[in-house]
C-alpha cells in the first residue's frame, strides 16, 4: 500500500497535529503551504520548525497553482484537504468569492493528475459551522461568520461532486473545538493563563453556548485512523466534552487545578453573540478510538504551558 500523503494546511493548529501523527504512524508527507517561508511567524513558524525534519514542507505553493499541480504528478495514497482560506473569517467583509477560488482553484486538474497516478482517496476537513448554513433563507440578515461558513459549505459541495465524477472515495471529517499544546489564543489558552497569572477569577463571556471541546491528540488520532483505514467512511464527527461552555470551563478548572495546585473560580458574563446556540458532533471519541489517553493529554497540556 502506498504510504505517501499530500496534506494541505500543515501550519494550522490541527494541521500540525495531523502531520505529526501521520508521520509517527509511518506515512511520508508532502505539505504544500500557500505563502513564502518568511511569511510564517510566531506560532505558525514554531509549528513548521518542529515539522521540517519530519515532513516535506513546500513553501509558496498555493492549492491549484502551477507548482501545486506539479506535485500532483507524483504518487500519493491520499489527498488530505485540510487547508482553507480563513483570513478574517469572523468578519462580515470576509471575501467569499476569493475563498472559493483559493479553496477550489484547478480542482479538476488536481484530481485528474492524482487519479492518473493511482490516488483514489480524498479526506476533506469541514467546520461544524457549515451545519448552520441555510441557502433558502435569503431575506434575513446574516451574522459575521456566515460568509466563512458558506465558503466551506460550497467548497465541500463542489469537491464532493468532483470526487464523485472522478470516482474518488471521499471522507468528510467535521471538527469543532480542539485544544491542546500549540493551540491558538482561544478559550483554553486564556483559561490556562489565568492559572499562570495566579488570577482568582476567570470570566467566560459565552457561558451557555453548547459546543464540543476535544483534545487535539484524540482528534489527530481519529484523523490518522481515517487515513489508515481501508474502508470508505463517508463522514465522521468526533466529539469529547460536549455541553455548555461554562461546564467545560469548570472541567478545565478541575483538571488543570489539581495539577497546578491552584484553583480559579469560573464566573459567567452572559453577553449577546450571533453564533448558533448549539454546534456539536455526535460520535464520542471513546466509540471511535481503541484507547483514550485523556489524563495523559491533560498532563501534556500543563507541561506545555509550564515549559514555555
Amino acid at each position: 500500500m502506498k504510504r505517501n500523503i499530500l496534506l494541505t494546511g500543515a501550519s494550522s493548529f490541527t494541521g500540525f497535529w495531523f502531520a505529526q501523527k501521520l508521520h509517527k504512524e509511518g506515512f511520508s508527507l508532502v505539505c504544500p503551504l500557500p505563502r513564502k517561508e518568511e511569511d510564517y511567524i510566531d506560532l505558525k513558524k514554531k509549528r513548521l520548525e518542529l515539522l521540517k525534519d519530519r515532513v516535506n514542507l513546500i513553501y509558496d505553493c498555493p492549492f491549484g497553482s502551477p507548482f501545486f499541480l506539479e506535485l500532483c504528478n507524483d504518487n500519493y495514497q491520499t489527498l488530505c484537504l485540510h487547508g482553507a482560506f480563513v483570513e478574517n473569517y469572523s468578519s462580515d467583509r470576509f471575501p467569499l468569492t476569493k475563498a472559493l477560488s483559493e479553496n477550489l482553484k484547478s480542482s479538476e486538474i488536481v484530481l485528474d493528475n492524482l487519479f492518473e497516478k493511482g490516488c483514489r482517496r480524498v479526506v476533506w476537513t469541514s467546520s461544524v459551522f457549515e451545519d448552520a448554513v441555510t441557502l433558502d433563507d435569503t431575506k434575513s440578515k446574516k451574522p459575521n461568520w456566515y460568509r466563512y461558513a458558506l465558503s466551506k459549505y460550497l467548497s465541500y459541495a463542489a469537491i464532493s461532486e468532483l470526487c464523485r465524477s472522478y470516482s474518488f472515495d471521499l471522507t468528510r471529517i467535521v471538527i469543532t473545538n480542539p485544544f491542546g499544546p500549540f493551540e491558538d489564543k482561544k478559550l483554553s489558552y486564556h483559561l490556562f493563563h489565568s492559572f499562570l497569572n495566579l488570577e482568582k477569577v476567570f470570566t467566560i463571556k459565552t457561558p451557555y453556548y453548547v459546543r464540543d471541546m476535544i483534545h487535539v491528540q484524540n482528534l489527530a488520532q481519529v484523523y490518522t485512523d481515517l487515513v489508515k483505514s481501508n474502508r470508505c467512511i463517508t463522514e465522521i464527527r468526533p466529539c469529547e466534552y460536549s455541553g455548555s461552555m461554562i461546564s467545560f470551563a469548570q472541567k478545565y478548572q478541575d483538571e488543570v487545578g489539581k495539577r497546578m495546585g491552584y484553583q480559579v473560580s469560573i464566573k459567567s458574563e452572559n453577553m449577546n453573540f450571533d453564533e448558533p446556540y448549539s454546534l456539536i458532533n455526535n460520535q464520542h471519541v471513546s466509540s471511535i478510538l481503541k484507547s483514550n489517553h485523556s489524563d495523559k493529554y491533560w498532563d501534556e497540556l500543563c507541561n506545555y504551558y509550564i515549559d514555555k
